[in-house]
């Protein structure tokens, strides 16, 4: 336990040391954001094959695609995405941890570009990266750890706005969706972006209606899936769960944020919410369809998919907090700096979830 509170007092701290290092503020963001997923990168790397719940099963089946036929694909349940990359790596003797060596480096330099783009705080979006889900889930699920990262790549091309951007980004999100099926939920990222960059703003009523509507259908989506996908069990363990809850919290926090900045601005009440930029429309996008995803999957495997849209959330919320005056933004960092290690201990470390624990180096044996 102690290498991830080690963790993250280095990105509490970080900030300060690079300010009495290098004190430009313009750049201060960005060196935040590198040091910090240097750290979170160097972590995952060179983590033991005992870390991580699924982390055996990967390396078990890398090592048989090396001696498997190129031409046999129906031999595992994997993605024939994930399969050819096996084969590929393995076959050219990579060895097992230089294979996942090269998936970390991938996805700690999506997202440190993706931060570096749009955080207005890095070290806040570097703690909601460890303590909610994505450094956990990072340790044990590989398959979806890759994926997602291609599609942070083919969100930052898409952002571009042009259309060899956005075909261009199409191409990568089939590339993820060969590697894992939960790719689909990227669609939803798309829509997002869409709305977003052509300024649609949100309606207070429809979005009601629509976290509504997700509680209602969340029986029928159920049948729907075991019928139809597969045998899965939903339960309502996600009413009480902390992320789930945070997750609403925020929500709740960016509209009244939004809805008031508008009001004292025009004067009057408003029923549709713009927000100043595209980054508002972005994240009050992205938390709703992450809340609606949550009451109609939470309580089954199929809930991490919705990590596809929940993964741009630590880059834009903190665009959100700096709309407040210097002492108040002090005052809700710490409030959600709070929660979030509440939740990181709570959630992650206390239960062992996803066997992150005992945390060993390749190196250690025992």
């Amino acid at each position: 336990m102690a290498i991830y509170i080690i963790l993250l007092i280095y990105i509490l701290v970080l900030p300060f040391v690079i300010r009495a290092v290098s004190p430009n503020e313009q750049t201060l963001e960005k060196k935040v954001a590198f040091w910090g997923m240097l750290a979170v990168f160097l972590l995952l790397a060179l983590k033991n094959t005992s870390v991580g719940i699924d982390t055996k099963g990967y390396e078990q089946q890398y090592y048989i695609a090396r001696i498997t036929e190129w031409e046999r694909w129906n031999y595992v349940y994997f993605e024939r995405g994930y399969i050819f990359l096996q084969k590929f790596f393995s076959k050219l003797d990579l060895s097992f941890g230089w294979f996942t060596a090269l998936v970390y480096a991938f996805e700690c330099f999506v997202f440190y570009k993706l931060i570096a783009k749009h955080s207005k705080d890095a070290r806040f979006s570097l703690m909601f990266f460890v303590c909610y889900q994505f450094l956990v889930f990072s340790l044990s699920g590989l398959r979806q750890t890759l994926s997602m990262s291609i599609c942070v790549l083919a969100f930052l091309i898409i952002e571009r706005d042009t259309v060899f951007s956005f075909f261009a980004g199409i191409v990568l999100m089939l590339m993820a969706l060969s590697i894992h099926s939960g790719t689909f939920a990227f669609i939803a990222v798309i829509f997002i972006w869409f709305l977003s960059k052509r300024g649609v703003g949100i309606n207070l009523i429809t979005t009601f209606v629509a976290v509504a509507a997700g509680i209602l259908i969340r029986p029928f989506m159920h049948s729907f899936i075991n019928e139809n996908l597969r045998k899965t069990s939903f339960d309502l363990s996600f009413l009480t769960s902390g992320n789930v809850l945070f997750i609403v919290l925020l929500f709740m926090f960016a509209m009244f944020t939004c809805y008031m900045r508008q009001k004292n601005q025009s004067g009057k009440r408003a029923i549709n919410i713009s927000g100043e930029s595209y980054m508002d429309r972005m994240i009050l996008r992205l938390l709703l369809y992450t809340v609606i995803g949550q009451f109609i999957f939470s309580g089954s495997t199929i809930i991490r998919s919705v990590m596809y849209i929940t993964i741009y959330i630590p880059a834009f919320f903190p665009g959100i907090i700096k709309k407040y005056a210097s002492r108040s933004q002090t005052f809700i960092k710490m409030a959600l700096g709070a929660v979030l290690l509440f939740i990181f201990l709570n959630y992650t470390l206390l239960p062992n979830q996803f066997e992150l624990i005992p945390y060993k180096f390749f190196w250690q044996t025992t």
